[in-house]
């Protein structure tokens, strides 16, 4: 879910807004190499997306009810796109509390809100995983009835963790995958090998969290004062900017907002609005379609493809920029004039041809196909006729009537050709 949110908002601005609250690595954040961290900051770009709105509602007498369908000049564009992410992403904050907590029909009736945009950010496995898992739940009750009862993951009967689950993946990937996987680098191709990698990280694991828990109280997660104060201080500054961007026009946003100074703004305009808000009706009708093509093969797929990589919306990555910049960079380095010394050249090199004189003085030709003309195929016909080996002299009279455009190469490769053509 991360990934999708990501990735339909990429060229609305999502990343400028990463940017205010302090992320450095956009391309890992793009990537979603850290869930936690992920999720951490889609978390405080929502809640300052939700206090500025809050605080915009509050001062201009509005109600969130009709803000989609308002044509008042005190709703702009941007107020419409992050109202959008707010709506999002309160979805999938939901499923995360239905985790947390333990509630199987909480999470189930998140994901299947949700599960249409998956196909809309073409995320074409989700959509056939998700699809399928909402078409067993249907086809058999008693499954349903079991996950109820083991919603989620609990791990131990810490106090600390008390209330605080896991699902599935996140308990395998948190608990237990991640670090094997952090730990062994290269192709393993031994299995006695991979053993004991893997009984080797596992042993330190257990050696530096034992040091940990004894000695330095597990202060692991950044829960200091200063750090709280940071990350509080980041989310005004965005939720001033975000004021800004919802108080002026869309013209003001798209060429002299400064907030917007990584991704294009060009899609805050009526037609990217509303291709955004038809990520979701549209992601459901292609995740029916999916779900009869690919779970239970009532229709087939050349017949009506979906188009199941195929993107709702432009998206924009932070490798984009960086390639533009680089090519930015190089031209500005190709077009500044090349540093002269400052001693006077001497007359021997002021009677010596510049580079750029040389270049004007000898011009690039293209060059052009010749053309074989009526009257010299007349000429040529019974060199091509001829049975016997040429001669010199026959090949010479041919080229003074030609005139001085071909030569024996020429000649001898026109013949050539034409009989093997016969």
């Amino acid at each position: 879910m991360c990934s999708v949110l990501i990735v339909l908002f990429s060229s609305y601005g999502i990343f400028d807004l990463a940017k205010e609250l302090g992320v450095k690595f956009l391309d890992k954040l793009d990537k979603v190499v850290d869930y936690r961290s992920t999720v951490r900051v889609l978390e405080l770009i929502w809640s300052a997306v939700i206090i500025a709105i809050r605080i915009y509602f509050k001062k201009n007498n509005l109600h969130k009810d009709n803000i989609m369908e308002s044509s008042s000049k005190k709703i702009n564009t941007i107020l419409k796109i992050w109202f959008l992410y707010y709506q999002w992403t309160s979805v999938f904050k939901i499923h995360r509390v239905g985790i947390r907590v333990g509630n199987y029909q909480l999470q189930k009736d998140a994901l299947t809100c949700f599960c249409g945009l998956f196909a809309s950010a073409g995320k074409s496995n989700y959509s056939v995983s998700v699809s399928h898992f909402l078409g067993l739940l249907a086809q058999f009750p008693e499954l349903e009835k079991k996950l109820q009862f083991a919603a989620s993951v609990k791990m131990d009967n810490d106090e600390k963790r008390k209330g605080h689950y896991f699902a599935y993946d996140e308990a395998l990937e948190t608990l237990g995958v991640k670090l094997i996987k952090q730990n062994i680098t290269g192709n393993v191709l031994d299995i006695n090998n991979l053993k004991l990698q893997i009984k080797a990280a596992q042993s330190e694991r257990d050696r530096v969290g034992f040091l940990l828990s004894k000695y330095l109280d597990d202060p692991c997660g950044s829960n200091g004062e200063r750090a709280v104060n940071q990350r509080k201080e980041a989310m005004w500054n965005l939720v001033d900017k975000l004021l800004i961007a919802f108080n002026n026009l869309d013209n003001y946003n798209i060429y002299q907002n400064s907030l917007w100074n990584i991704t294009s703004s060009t899609n805050f305009t009526p037609n990217g609005l509303l291709r955004l808000k038809n990520c979701f009706s549209d992601g459901i009708l292609r995740i029916e379609k999916i779900f009869l093509q690919d779970v239970v093969s009532v229709e087939k797929k050349k017949s009506d493809k979906v188009g199941r990589r195929k993107l709702g919306i432009t998206r924009w990555k932070p490798g984009d920029s960086n390639s533009k910049n680089k090519k930015k960079r190089k031209n500005q380095e190709l077009a500044m004039p090349i540093p002269q010394e400052s001693t006077m050249p001497t007359s021997q090199e002021l009677m010596m041809p510049t580079p750029q004189d040389s270049f004007e003085e000898i011009p690039k030709h293209k060059k052009q196909r010749q053309v074989t003309k009526p009257s010299e195929q007349q000429l040529l016909k019974p060199l091509i006729n001829s049975t016997d080996p040429l001669t010199d002299e026959q090949i010479n009279k041919v080229i003074e009537d030609l005139g001085s455009e071909w030569n024996r190469v020429r000649v001898n490769q026109y013949i050539s050709r034409h009989r093997k053509n016969k």
